[in-house]
């Protein structure tokens, strides 16, 4: 079986990622402290479990490193299996010259053959979340 592949071993890709930022969210029972005081002793908050909370303060995709690739994998799995994002295409590359992160796996839908196309699609991406 042979599998076409838009980029080759040893390719230079430039890779966007999605990075979403988060803001502390105070817990309203505890004031943040995580943990409650009740007839002078201290109890884990019963809200938030004595975890701090966070939400979603924004996403922005961004060009985040150029690499080569090093391994392609193309899911020959059954749909069942399959990653249930429709954007996300079968075809998966190892990149191996990233430095730190080397070895992650990334989908081809966020490689690029140069600097100029990965920053029109980081553009267009932030532009569709508006």
């Amino acid at each position: 079986m042979i599998f076409n592949t838009k980029f080759n071993l040893g390719d230079t890709v430039y890779i966007i990622t999605k990075n979403t930022t988060y803001k502390k969210k105070v817990c309203n029972t505890c004031d943040g402290m995580r943990y409650v005081i009740i007839k002078g002793k201290k109890f884990i908050c019963p809200d938030c479990n004595g975890y701090e909370r966070t939400e979603e303060d924004g996403s922005e995709w961004s060009v985040t490193v150029s690499g080569e690739i090093g391994q392609i994998a193309v899911e020959a799995q059954s749909k069942k299996y399959r990653n249930n994002n429709k954007k996300k295409s079968t075809t998966e590359y190892m990149i191996d010259s990233t430095g730190v992160g080397s070895g992650t796996v990334h989908y081809e839908c966020d490689l690029f053959g140069s600097l100029e196309e990965a920053t029109k699609e980081c553009e267009r991406r932030n532009n569709e979340n508006l």
